[in-house]
């Protein structure tokens, strides 16, 4: 073969290898919004609750062909990139006060179809070494989600429950906003997912009644709660990509979770730890 012609069978491997990759790099972000599938994304606390949402919707919009395929992410953060970039549809595991420090933080367009949330859940203090905040130690140590929204929510029910002071005026607090802590607790911050797991080796953890319920622990059993006023801001909601085209299927995906189907569904899997807003 002449000097020429190996160039032109390099060149037309490289032309196959390029197509290749292509192909590859479209395969991993094909969540077309007009696409009969609908990939959404959730926390591995909502892998059942997304599942029965998957039957009532595949229910509604039998005509229409669409269906819904649930995709399970094991941490807080995947589930927003992949929506960012739009390898899934929707996603459906957070409050609207994290999605929009998600946003501020990482620059995204991810946007609630419905600000109000579906429904809503409470931060509570347990334990499985003490009866009452009462019996709560000099130096006791307690977990809280390291997130900046849940980090602020776990903090403000310490405050709401007389366990530190909050400087005035600060909506996300941190622990560098603490301004009294009588008790001098050691606050350490963790994953919200590990919390659970993590409470044998702290004295208590503020933890979020669904996380708590998923981890065997009756959330009725808390031994102080936020109050309601902050309880309200924290509604679950339904995510897309603002300027996707996915608005359609977050309002379809949203319609399939507001059935008397969910609710009972809610009230089997977390009983008691949430309120439905419909």
């Amino acid at each position: 073969m002449s000097f020429t012609g190996k160039l032109k069978k390099i060149a037309a491997g490289a032309l196959v290898a390029i197509s290749l990759i292509s192909v590859s790099a479209c395969g991993q972000t094909a969540a077309s919004a007009d696409s009969k599938e609908v990939i959404v994304g959730v926390s591995p606390i909502y892998k059942d609750l997304g599942e029965a949402i998957k039957t009532e919707f595949d229910k509604q919009n039998k005509d229409s062909g669409k269906t819904v395929t649930i995709k399970v992410f094991d941490d807080f953060v995947t589930p927003d990139t992949a929506l960012q970039e739009g390898s899934i549809n929707l996603n459906f595991y957070q409050h609207n006060v994290y999605l929009n420090q998600f946003n501020e933080k990482n620059g995204t367009q991810l946007k609630a179809y419905d600000p109000k949330g579906v429904f809503t859940y409470y931060m509570g203090i347990y334990s499985s070494k003490i009866k009452s905040l009462e019996q709560l130690q000099d130096g006791a140590s307690i977990l809280v989600p390291n997130d900046a929204a849940n980090r602020a929510r776990a903090l403000k029910t310490l405050a709401t429950n007389d366990l530190i002071t909050l400087k005035d005026g600060v909506d996300v607090p941190s622990t560098l906003d603490i301004t009294s802590n009588p008790k001098n607790l050691i606050i350490t911050e963790t994953d919200v997912m590990k919390e659970v797991k993590g409470l044998d080796d702290a004295d208590a953890a503020v933890i979020n009644s669904i996380s708590a319920t998923q981890g065997g622990i009756d959330p009725a059993t808390a031994l102080g709660k936020e109050s309601d006023t902050d309880s309200g801001k924290y509604s679950l909601v339904v995510a897309y990509k603002n300027g996707s085209g996915n608005d359609e299927n977050a309002k379809l995906f949203t319609n399939a979770i507001k059935t008397d189907a969910i609710k009972k569904e809610l009230a089997k899997e977390f009983k008691e730890a949430v309120v439905p807003l419909w």
